[in-house]
C-alpha cells in the first residue's frame, strides 16, 4: 500500500501488463478515513493511486483521479478517485464489486484489487505493552512492535486476489 507501491507499478508498468497489485485497505486518515467513518468501507486512497499508476493514459487518468478539492465544506481533502470508488461501492452494494466496476471502466495494464473488501483496522502491540489501534496514529507512538495484527482477525480475501497469488511467477511484497 501507500506511496511505494504504486511507484513500484509505474516502474513496472512498461515492461509488461502481467501485474497486479494487491493494496492494503487499512489506512484511516485524510480522506480515506473520512470515507471509512462516514460509509464504514475499506480505505479507498491508495487503491485509487494504484489504479492511476497502471493506466495506459495515467497523465489524463492519474491527473483526475488524484485530484484532490481544494474548496467545497463537504468535498474539501477529498480525492476524485476516493469518491469515484465510493460511489461505486454504493452502486454496487459491496466493495469488491466496485473494484471489479472499476477494473471494467479503466484501460489498466494489469489490475489492482484490495487486499480484502472488509474495513479492517491496522492493531500494532508494542514492546512497552501498549496496543496503538490505526495507522495514522502509530507515527505518534514510537518505539519497536511485538506484533502486528488486523481488526477483524483474517479479514476474506477477494477471489481475484488468490487467484493472482496462485498464479504468480514472482511476489513482491
Amino acid at each position: 500500500g501507500g506511496t511505494g507501491l504504486s511507484l513500484l507499478l509505474r516502474g513496472l508498468r512498461d515492461h509488461t501488463s502481467n501485474l497486479t497489485a494487491v493494496v492494503a485497505v487499512s489506512d484511516d486518515g485524510g480522506s480515506s478515513g473520512r470515507l471509512r467513518a462516514a460509509f464504514g468501507m475499506p480505505a479507498p486512497g491508495d487503491l485509487s493511486d494504484c489504479l492511476a499508476a497502471l493506466s495506459a493514459d495515467e497523465a489524463s487518468l492519474g491527473r483526475l483521479l488524484q485530484y484532490r478539492f481544494t474548496r467545497g465544506d463537504e468535498l474539501e481533502g477529498h480525492t476524485f478517485g476516493n469518491l469515484l470508488i465510493t460511489t461505486l461501492s454504493e452502486v454496487e452494494g459491496d466493495f469488491g464489486e466496485a473494484l471489479r466496476a472499476m477494473q471494467r471502466l479503466l484501460d489498466l495494464n494489469g489490475a489492482v484489487w484490495p487486499a480484502t473488501a472488509q474495513a479492517v483496522t491496522l492493531r500494532v502491540e508494542k514492546v512497552d505493552g501498549s496496543v496503538v489501534e490505526g495507522e495514522s496514529v502509530l507515527a505518534t507512538h514510537p518505539g519497536p512492535a511485538t506484533r502486528v495484527t488486523l481488526s477483524p482477525e483474517a479479514p476474506e480475501a477477494l477471489p481475484e486476489v488468490l487467484a493472482a497469488l496462485a498464479d504468480a511467477d514472482l511476489i513482491v511484497l
